[in-house]
């Protein structure tokens, strides 16, 4: 429907989504089919739900949150996007230094230079008279900076979580092991035991039966 450009379907369409389950992906087409509709302020609050979700500070004291993040195919472009979408709709609602900044945040995100973007960075520059393209540049290297700290903190610890399962996995493995060792040892200790019962019971009622047959 979006692609088609029906964008009141897919808004409905997106909303109905939503009613059944709350994904970043869905609220993130719901700000696409907004800013289309140019229902700016709606776009503007729904791409900063989306964003004080991601960007959430105690998002592992969150478990609701950090299961929707974890849903995501590729967290990196929807945040970007979503920072593009809503320096867009500050754009036409008229908070240009709103969007100037969401605009310099989404370029930080890219990976690529974004020429789209740059574009209407440079206009939105010269509408409010920010020419410093150095100081922008300074702003975008420490955005990029303080992200990769983040994916490498993030990844940091999912690599320390995947060794303590692995860690615990290990130690249930090794206990289970010796559990199953020391019962098998027990059941040939008890057979060992009921062998020599069994002979020296044999050996006594061998040794009976001669006594009697002497004393016969």
């Amino acid at each position: 429907l979006f692609r088609k450009r029906d964008y009141a379907s897919a808004l409905a369409a997106y909303d109905a989504s939503l009613e059944k389950a709350l994904t970043l992906q869905a609220l993130s087409n719901r700000a696409a089919a907004l800013l289309a509709l140019e229902r700016h302020v709606e776009c503007i609050e729904t791409c900063s739900r989306v964003l004080a979700m991601v960007e959430d500070p105690d998002l592992d004291r969150n478990p609701s949150a950090r299961m929707l993040v974890k849903k995501v195919d590729d967290l990196p472009a929807l945040h970007r996007r979503v920072y593009a979408r809503r320096g867009a709709a500050f754009a036409h609602a008229g908070n240009l230094p709103a969007a100037a900044r969401d605009f310099e945040t989404a370029l930080s995100l890219s990976i690529e230079r974004d020429e789209r973007l740059l574009t209407d960075l440079a206009s939105i520059r010269r509408r409010i008279g920010v020419d410093d393209e150095n100081d922008a540049a300074r702003r975008i290297e420490r955005r990029q900076t303080s992200i990769q700290r983040h994916f490498d903190e993030e990844n940091e610890r999912r690599a320390a979580q995947r060794e303590e399962k692995r860690r615990l996995h290990q130690a249930t493995f090794e206990k289970q092991w010796q559990i199953e060792r020391e019962r098998k040892e027990e059941i040939t200790r008890r057979r060992d035991e009921e062998r020599t019962v069994a002979v020296r019971s044999m050996f006594s009622t061998s040794s009976s039966i001669a006594s009697e047959r002497e004393s016969e």
